[in-house]
Formats: structure tokens, sequence, C-alpha cells
């Protein structure tokens, strides 16, 4: 692309050339070739998806029809009755409710970063490296108390848009989901943006769509290694429009549904209603979304374009491209669109919506009970019995025909007596007479009832090994329908446990598959959140303030934060349909130590929210209201806390009055020491005067004698002084107490 004169951007594509060919037409064939091969690619798995959809939900009778006998009976079967046993409806029906029974609770936390530790920076002794170790954990303790501000306010937003969702919510959309994995072997839901019906408003959430819907690339052994994926889509022509943003009524032209051959097939059908759109209410416009790792599509074999280097170059290798049935230019970026836009602008026309590439996922999480090999389609849990059902439902039928014509009653009857026995047999009255003239001498010979060979007892014993051959393929244990296997009573809880131990390993592997595939949905829906969820947006869920810290939290922090320190999870169980008996008989066995232990608490404290959630959980296992329950703050009343306030100043005042007697008792103990020190003191001067007047004395005595009279002296003081301070200690004591109390 060039500039010219006036500073306008201009192709350097001549415009005549463009005109007359279609430089886009070339990625628009390819891309259709890839999805046709896709579709070949899938057939196999289409077959037994769409055998075990008929079993499910098709209509009665349509093993019979001659499409599906020639496809695989290899012949013409043609019984009276026509039984379809509904026991893909009864896989469904039991492990159904088993694997989601209300919406997962999601949770979010940061991952925690390294564990620092001293040797990390250098000598531990060294003041700077124990400064440097105080910043670096002060440094990582910051970001992780941001992080997890911003899981809180994603996790609440997780929790909330599941509710929001449109269709039922999420409940619905995943029901959608697993019922179809179940059936097919896969379920599919793509993460997407929505807004409500006249608001502005952006939310998440996670959609159902068929299966059916989903091409995937044919060189690819599963979806990990795959370089591009699509989906088909079919919407009215005006809709289309004012997605892409495309002229009005440009694609009316294009707007056809699918070819007459096809409909025409669909209406010589019994396996049921079409379960494609017809186009009775608007002209609708087929289309498929393709979600590339491979570029704009310029790399296809046998795609060639003059601006193949030029695309690369501002589209990159993850590409969106949109192609509708006929149209020859992609519906997100039109000849005339491509050529007027800069380079920034084409990379914009051609990004996928929403960057899942980022974290290597595509945009939708699929369901898959039992995966294959070198392929990325799954096996359908009803496959491995689709010959036992097939055979079963055909020998029951044939059964039924022949059950209902030995049953039937053939009555022989001489023609000369048949004016006189046949208005009594078909009258139907009870202990009717039959006039028959004397000519007829024995009865046996005049009337005579013919029986046909009964059902052999080896065609019932078939049909319960079949059926049991078949329940074990699929895994409908008679303990699901709360039987006992074979009829036979369990006679100890060892055999009991036993028997729920393997029944719950089918279910509970089932389970783990879901939960997986709820935390997949959860964590994609976390980066489309981030991705365009604004303050705005969420302002009614969190407030004015917390739309303020969504915006400067969530919606401004690093995509690669999100994508790598955040990851979204749900938790354990949460799905599943939850054992009310084993609930309440856990509660029941931990309530007896909680709740003694809880109420000390709330006591000593005043605080009942332990005990308060302690019953809340009691009364979830039971399937009670127990709100009238809850308790308030915990306190004594207003009586009792008087008379503790007076008790209180009684024991207060006996304390002072303690500590007054025992200050005089100190004082009195003082006084006499002091006494008898002074009588130390002048008894050893008297002996000093005396010894002096005697003078018979030698110095040396005189010097001892001047020595006790020093120590006396000493400790008299020493006595005081410690007086002194047990006084003041006793009076800021005292002094104390009174300004408290």
């Amino acid at each position: 692309r060039d500039r010219d004169v006036t500073g306008v951007q201009t192709c350097a594509l001549p415009i005549f050339l463009a005109e007359k060919y279609e430089f886009m037409r070339p990625i628009v064939e390819g891309w259709r070739a890839r999805a046709k091969e896709a579709e070949t690619a899938r057939a196999n798995y289409d077959a037994v998806a769409k055998q075990c959809t008929d079993f499910f939900c098709g209509a009665i009778g349509f093993m019979y029809e001659p499409e599906y006998q020639k496809k695989y009976m290899g012949g013409r079967v043609t019984p009276r009755f026509k039984i379809t046993m509904a026991k893909a409806f009864e896989l469904v029906a039991l492990f159904g409710p088993i694997l989601y029974w209300r919406n997962p609770q999601r949770m979010l936390r940061p991952i925690r970063g390294l564990e620092l530790s001293p040797e990390m920076f250098g000598d531990p002794n060294d003041p700077r490296v124990q400064q440097l170790m105080q910043q670096a954990v002060q440094q990582q303790a910051s970001d992780f108390a941001k992080d997890n501000a911003i899981c809180q306010l994603m996790q609440s937003y997780l929790n909330y848009s599941p509710l929001e969702q449109p269709g039922g919510g999420l409940a619905a959309h995943s029901e959608m989901a697993i019922t179809q994995a179940l059936v097919t072997g896969r379920g599919v839901q793509w993460v997407e943006t929505y807004s409500p019906p006249g608001s502005q408003q952006v939310l998440t959430g996670c959609f159902f769509d068929d299966q059916k819907n989903l091409l995937i690339d044919p060189d690819a052994t599963c979806l990990q290694d795959a370089l591009w994926v699509a989906r088909k889509r079919v919407e009215p022509y005006w809709q289309v429009e004012k997605k892409f943003k495309l002229p009005k009524d440009s694609l009316k032209r294009y707007a056809t549904m699918e070819g007459s051959n096809a409909q025409a097939e669909v209406r010589a059908s019994a396996f049921g209603r079409n379960d494609r759109a017809q186009g009775k209410t608007n002209d609708l416009l087929p289309y498929t979304e393709f979600y590339s790792k491979m570029g704009i599509g310029a790399r296809i074999k046998g795609v060639e374009t003059p601006l193949k280097d030029a695309f690369d170059q501002a589209v990159g290798e993850y590409a969106y491209i949109v192609i509708g049935e006929g149209v020859p230019f992609p519906l997100n970026g039109s000849t005339d669109a491509v050529l007027r836009a800069t380079d920034d602008e084409v990379g914009r026309m051609f990004r996928w919506p929403i960057p899942f590439w980022l974290d290597n996922m595509w945009p939708f999480a699929e369901l898959d009970f039992y995966r294959k090999w070198m392929e990325p389609y799954p096996i359908p849990p009803l496959a491995p019995g689709l010959g036992e059902l097939s055979y079963l439902n055909l020998f029951i039928s044939h059964l039924a025909g022949r059950v209902w014509s030995s049953s039937r009653d053939f009555i022989a009857v001489l023609e000369s007596a048949m004016k006189y026995v046949e208005p009594v047999l078909k009258g139907g009255e009870d202990m009717a007479i039959m006039k028959i003239p004397a000519v007829h001498q024995q009865m046996d010979k005049i009337i005579h009832f013919l029986q046909q060979p009964e059902v052999r007892r080896d065609a019932w014993e078939i049909v319960d090994r079949i059926t049991m051959q078949f329940e074990k393929r699929v895994g409908l244990n008679e303990l699901l329908y709360g039987m006992n296997p074979g009829g036979v009573q369990s006679r100890s809880a060892t055999d009991i446990e036993a028997k729920k131990d393997y029944l719950s390993v089918r279910p509970d592997y089932m389970a783990s598959k879901v939960e997986a595939h709820q935390t997949k949905l959860a964590d994609m829906e976390k980066f489309c959140a981030h991705w365009y969820v604004k303050g705005k947006d969420v302002i009614r869920r969190f407030g004015s303030v917390g739309a303020y810290l969504w915006d400067q939290l969530v919606a401004s922090e690093d995509p690669e934060t999100v994508v790598r320190n955040m990851r979204a999870t749900v938790e354990a169980g949460s799905v599943r349909k939850p054992n009310k008996e084993r609930e309440a008989q856990n509660m029941n066995s931990v309530l007896p130590v909680l709740f003694p232990e809880l109420s000390k608490h709330a006591d000593v404290t005043g605080d009942t929210s332990a005990i308060n959630a302690l019953i809340k959980h009691w009364g979830e296992a039971i399937d009670q209201n127990v709100d009238d329950m809850m308790m308030g703050h915990r306190g004594p009343d207003e009586q009792a806390q008087q008379m503790q306030q007076q008790m209180q100043q009684q024991m207060h005042e006996m304390e002072m009055q303690k500590q007054q007697l025992e200050m005089q008792r100190i004082g009195a103990e003082t006084q006499k020491l002091g006494a008898e020190a002074q009588a130390t003191v002048v008894d050893a001067q008297s002996k000093q005067v005396e010894m002096q007047s005697q003078g018979g004395q030698s110095q040396q005595q005189m010097m001892e004698m001047q020595m006790k009279a020093a120590e006396a002296q000493q400790r008299l003081q020493q006595q005081e002084a410690e007086s002194q301070i047990r006084e003041r200690q006793g009076q800021q004591k005292m002094d104390l107490e009174r300004e408290l109390g």
C-alpha cells in the first residue's frame, strides 16, 4: 500500500484488476473445499451418531424404512408390529440427572508465586541480602493481594452470569450438551458475548450448539493438533448483514435454503421432523465460521492469490474467516472493504472475535465421554450396544406378531350346525344355551376349538440374554432401577456396599468428565469476560464501587496474567445430584461434636456465625428450612448484666480494702524493724561508752563495734527505702484501679 500526494492511502493492486478479478474468491473456494473434506472425514461418525439419535428420539418404526433396512439389514423385513424399545431414552433419563443436577459453584484462585528464601539472594547473614529478601517478599505479597482481589470480583461474576444467560441459563444449555453427549458421544458449548434485547450491556455465556455443526481439520488426529475448526450456522440474511456491517440487502440474493433434492428426501423420509432450518418465515443464509491457526487461507493447497504475503503480514497465523453459501467474498472482509482498509484494519477484520488462541483453546468446550485415538471424533456411549439393540427391536417385533397370531381363537363348526352355534359364540352371554337338532348326536364333532403352538421358552430366554448384554454395554445396571441383580436379594451389608461401589464406577467417571467440561467453560468465560465486559456492564451486579474496581483491576489487567495466573475451577461434586441420605448421616455424626464446641465459642465471644453456619448445613442436608432457628449475637440479658456489674464492683471494693490492710501491715512491720535497728545502734553505742570508761578493751574491739553499728544503720536505711517503694507501688495500683473502675 502507498499514499498518493494528497496523503490518502491507496491500494497497490490496480483497480481495473480488482474489478475483473475477485482476489478473495480463491480463498473462499479454498475454505469451501476444506469444509467438504471435513464433512467427508466425519461421515462414519455421523452415521453412528445419527443411528443413536434415531433410537433416542426418532419416529416409531424408523428401523423398517427402506433406506434404513437397505443400509443396516441388507434386505426387506416387515413385521406386523413395528416396535422401537426406548433403551436410549432410558440411558439419558437415568444418567442425565446423575451427571448434572444444578449449576456448579465456580471458584477462582490466584496461583501462588515462588516461595522465597534468603539463600536465593546470597549470603543470608549479609544485611543487603536481608534487605533484598524483605523487599521481594513485600512485592510478592502486594502482587498476590492484587491478584486475589481480581479473583474475588471475577468469581462473583462467574457465579452470576449462568443465571442471566438467555435460553434457560447455563443449566438448560449444559443439560442439552450432556444429553447429546450421552446419545452421540459429544456435546458442544460455545463461549460468546451477548447483549440483552434493547440494552447496550455486554455479558458472556456458554451456549449449546448441535455437535454436527462443528467441522474439524480432516488432517487432525485430535482437537489439539487441528489447524482449523469451523462452525456451520444459518440465520436470516438481514441479521448476517447487521452482524458483519454489510450494506442493506447485499446478501438477499444469496439467501437460499437447502436444495430441492435434499428437501425432497426430507419430505419422503419417516425419520421424523427435519432438524434443519426450512426458511419458512425468513430468507435464511447458511454460512460457516472458520477459526484458523494457519492464516487467512492463502496457504491452503491449490489457493493462488497475489496478496498472499500481504495477508500473512497483516493478519498473521490466527485468522477468522466467515464464508457465506454462494457468496464470493468473506462476509467479514468483502473485496471492497479490503481494498480500502489499512493493514491494521485488515488485521482487525480477520482476527478471532475472542482470542482464545492465547491459551491454546478453541472457542468451544467439547464434552466427550469416550475418545478414540488418532481421530478427533468420540465413541457414542450407545454405539457398543447398537447391534444388540437393533436385533432386540427386530426380534421383539416379530415375537409380538407371533404372540398375537397364536393368541387368536380358531373354532371349527359343522356347516349344518352353523346357524345354531355362531349367534351364541358371538353373543358373549354367560350361561348361553344352544338348541341343536337331534340329528347331531356328538357335540365334539359339531364344534371344535383349534389351538396353535405356543411360543417356545427359548425365545424369551434370548430376549433376556440380549437385553442383559445390551445393558452391560451401555451401563444400564439393574441397580440403577432400584432392582436386585437377577432378582436375588442381598444378604449382607458387605454385598450391598460392594454392589454400590461397582455401580458408581461408570457414573463417577462420566461425572468427572462433566466437571472437567464445566471447569473448561468457567475458565473460558473468565477470559471472555476480561476481554469484553466493562464496569458499566456489571454496575447492576456490583454497584458503582464494584464497577469502578472492575475497570481498575479486571478490565485493565494484562491478558497474560488472567490466562496464566488465575485458573477457574468448579467445586468438586457441586454439579452432581446430592446424596441426601449420606449428607444427613454425615451431619448427624459431626453435629454432636461440633455443636457444643461452637456454642462455647459463642458464649465467650458472642459471635454466633459459626454455629449458624452449622445449622444451615444441617438444614440443607435434611431438606428443611431452618431460617427461624438462626441465632443473633449471643450476650447476657440486661438484669444479669447489672448483677454482674454489681458483683464486679463489690469484688473491686473488697480488693481495695485488702490492699489497704496489706499496706498498713507493711507499714507496721517497717516501723517495727526501724525500732529494732535503732535499739541495736543504741546498744552498740552504750557498749562503746562502757568500754571507753573501763579503758581495758583493745582498739580492735572498738573497731568491730563500730562496724556492727554501721551495718545496723545501713540495714535500717535499706528497710526504709524498701518500705517507701512498696507504699508507692501500692498507691499507684490503687490509683490505676480507681481510674479503670
